[in-house]
C-alpha cells in the first residue's frame, strides 16, 4: 500500500481519511478520470473495512482534497489545481528546395523523394499533437509555391500535391524565404508572436532574390529561422547565416532518419514539449529492447516517439508500477500500430521510471537503427494574487475540511 498504509493505523488520522475516501469516490468525475485501476482498488478496499466502524456520512468533496494531496505526492495532477500547460503552439512554415540538383541519389531513393517522405511521416506524425492549421508548406527553386498555407487545407489534396512535385530548375534562397515570410501575420498585432521556419536545402543559391532581402523582415517578425542542409554540395556559410541572423541554428542531415528527427525536434519545440532524454539504438529481427524512462512530478504530459528509417518496430509502456499502458484508453494518445513514427501520448503521468519496450516486428534486412525520444510538457506552478503557490492554497482547503469533520462528528 506504501503512502495508503497510513490510512489503516486506526489512528484519529484514519478515521478523518475515511470520510476522504468517501470523499474521493463521491466524486465520479475525479474518481474515474484522475485515479489508475490499481489505485481504485487500494482505495475501495480501505473504505470497505471503515463501513463497518464508522457511519457518519461523508462530508462530500472536500475531504477528497488529502488524497488529491497523496496524489500529487505519488505524481498525478488532480482536477482542482487545473494545471496551465506550457504549449506554445508557434506558427511553423517548412521551406524545402526542389530545384534540379534534388534528383541526385541518397542512398536507395533520391533527395526529393527523401524530403518528400519525411514531411509526410512529420505531418501524419504531429497532427496528433500539435496543430497542423498553423503550419505551411513551401517549396521552392528558381521560383516559389505554396503546397499548404496556414489554414484551410484539405489533407488528401495537400499529400498530392506534394507526392506529384518534379524536381527541376535553379536555386533561390530568397524566392522560398521570401514566399514562407509573406504567410505569416506580421502585422503590429501579430508581429510579437513567436514563429519559426524550418529551411531545408541541398545546393548552393544561385538566382536571385538573395535571402539576405528577406532576413530584415524575419527578424522584424519575430521569426527564428532553423536550417537544414543535406548533400555534398550544401552552402552551409550561407544557410548557417540565415540561421544565426535571426537567432536559430543549423544542422546536417546525412540520413533520411536524421532529418526525420531534425524535423520532430523542431515542431516540438514550436509546441512546448521539452526533451526528457533521448535514446539510439540499433535492433534486429525478432529481438526486444528495453529503456528505463525517468519521468520527473513537474511533467504535465509525457511522450515517446519511436522512429526508424523503414520496416516496423513495436512499442510497449509501462508505467513505474510495472503495468503495461493500453494505448486504447481514451486518455492515451497512439499514432497507431502501422504509423511512422510511432508515439504514445500519456497525460497526467506518474512520476518515477517508466520502461520503453521496443520490438523489431519485421526487419526484412535483418536489423535497423531506431532512436527514441522521450518529451514532456512542464506544469506550471499556479499563480494566485495574494497566494504563495499551491501549497497554500491546499493547506486552506485541507484546514476548511477538518474543521467542517470537526463539526459534523458533534
Amino acid at each position: 500500500m506504501d503512502i495508503y498504509q497510513n490510512l489503516s493505523t486506526g489512528s484519529s488520522n484514519s478515521e478523518f481519511l475515511h470520510y476522504t475516501i468517501n470523499g474521493i469516490k463521491n466524486v465520479e468525475n475525479i474518481k474515474n478520470d484522475y485515479l489508475p485501476e490499481g489505485v481504485k482498488a487500494e482505495f475501495n478496499q480501505i473504505d470497505q473495512s471503515y463501513e463497518k466502524v464508522f457511519s457518519a456520512e461523508p462530508l462530500g468533496w472536500p475531504h477528497a482534497v488529502a488524497v488529491m494531496e497523496l496524489l500529487i505526492e505519488q505524481g498525478y495532477s488532480p482536477p482542482l489545481l487545473n494545471p496551465v500547460l506550457k504549449s506554445k503552439n508557434m506558427p511553423i512554415c517548412i521551406i524545402f528546395d526542389r530545384s534540379g540538383s534534388m534528383n541526385e541519389a541518397a542512398g536507395s531513393t533520391t533527395k526529393i523523394d527523401a524530403v518528400k517522405e519525411g514531411i509526410s511521416h512529420i505531418y501524419q506524425l504531429t497532427k496528433f499533437y500539435s496543430s497542423i492549421d498553423r503550419t505551411a508548406i513551401v517549396s521552392f527553386n528558381t521560383g516559389a509555391d505554396v503546397i499548404k498555407p496556414m489554414t484551410g487545407q484539405n489533407e488528401a489534396e495537400f499529400l498530392a500535391e506534394l507526392a506529384a512535385l518534379k524536381p527541376e530548375g535553379e536555386t533561390s534562397f530568397g524566392a522560398g524565404l521570401g514566399k514562407g515570410l509573406s504567410l505569416f501575420d506580421c502585422s503590429d498585432t501579430g508581429k510579437s508572436d513567436e514563429k519559426i521556419i524550418i529551411f531545408m536545402s541541398d545546393g548552393k543559391h544561385n538566382t536571385n532574390p538573395p535571402a539576405s532581402n528577406y532576413l530584415p523582415g524575419c527578424n522584424d517578425c519575430n521569426i527564428k529561422i532553423y536550417t537544414i542542409g543535406y548533400g555534398n554540395t550544401v552552402d552551409e556559410a550561407r544557410l548557417k547565416d540565415m540561421a544565426e541572423s535571426t537567432g536559430g541554428t543549423y544542422q546536417r542531415s546525412d540520413n533520411l532518419l536524421q532529418l526525420e528527427n531534425m524535423l520532430i525536434g523542431l515542431f516540438d519545440q514550436g509546441s512546448g514539449w521539452d526533451v526528457l532524454t533521448q535514446y539510439q539504438g540499433v535492433i534486429s529481427q525478432g529481438e526486444i529492447q528495453r529503456w528505463s524512462v525517468n519521468i520527473p512530478p513537474n511533467i504535465e504530459t509525457a511522450k515517446m516517439t519511436l522512429n526508424w528509417p523503414g520496416s516496423n518496430l513495436g512499442i510497449e509502456v509501462r508505467d513505474p508500477g510495472n503495468r503495461v499502458i493500453d494505448l486504447n484508453r481514451p486518455d492515451i494518445t497512439y499514432t497507431g500500430d502501422d504509423s511512422k513514427p510511432k508515439a504514445v501520448i500519456v497525460p497526467r503521468p506518474m512520476r518515477g521510471n517508466w520502461s520503453v519496450q521496443i520490438s523489431g516486428l519485421d526487419i526484412p534486412q535483418g536489423k535497423t537503427d531506431y532512436s527514441l525520444d522521450v518529451k514532456g510538457i512542464t506544469r506550471q506552478e499556479v499563480s494566485v494574487e495574494g497566494f504563495q503557490g499551491v501549497g497554500v492554497i491546499l493547506i486552506l482547503i485541507i484546514g476548511l475540511s477538518f474543521i467542517l469533520y470537526i463539526l459534523k462528528r458533534q
